[in-house]
């Protein structure tokens, strides 16, 4: 909703009564999302988008293509935080208008907080490189100590493995 305001911002003068519309529609949706948690927190992740980090798969080409248009500018990560305003999600949208994707995390929030924005926080996400392995002590046992632990470790190093290479967590 917020990628669609920004669009809407860009075509039309303020106050024009499609922005007003989404707006108004996008603000009714985070509230209700605000009621639950005192933050929203979404970002993009290997271009799927998780909402308070939970994957939210969406299979369509607009879709996909909102998910570029916010990434093409540098911008993977969306926290909302409760207190928003409408007036704050409408100086973010155009915040994002106007954004090239050539600035810095610090520029970022000051440029927003110029605005009014004190509740919306704009970010990039980094990636986790898990591919490393624990060094051994010298004077370690050389054997599993219990099979149980072992076992444990084994399921730990495949489920790093399989988030690593873009797969989801498996709860069980």
């Amino acid at each position: 909703e917020l990628i669609t305001l920004r669009r809407l911002v860009g075509l039309y003068p303020t106050g024009h009564p499609q922005i007003e519309e989404k707006l108004c529609e996008l603000d009714v949706a985070v509230q209700r999302r605000l009621e639950q948690s005192p933050s929203l927190q979404v970002d993009v992740v290997r271009a799927d988008v998780h909402i308070d980090g939970d994957a939210y798969r969406q299979e369509s080409r607009t879709h996909a293509h909102l998910i570029t248009e916010l990434t093409d500018i540098g911008i993977q990560s969306i926290r909302i935080d409760a207190g928003v305003t409408a007036t704050e999600l409408r100086a973010t949208a155009e915040f994002l208008c106007q954004s090239d994707g050539q600035h810095g995390g610090d520029a970022v929030r000051e440029r927003l907080s110029r605005a009014g924005v004190q509740h919306v926080t704009l970010g990039r996400t980094v990636r986790l490189d898990t591919r490393w392995a624990s060094k051994a002590w010298p004077d370690g046992p050389t054997g599993p100590v219990d099979p149980a632990y072992e076992e444990a470790l084994v399921m730990a190093q495949s489920a790093f493995s399989g988030v690593s290479s873009g797969g989801d967590l498996d709860a069980n």
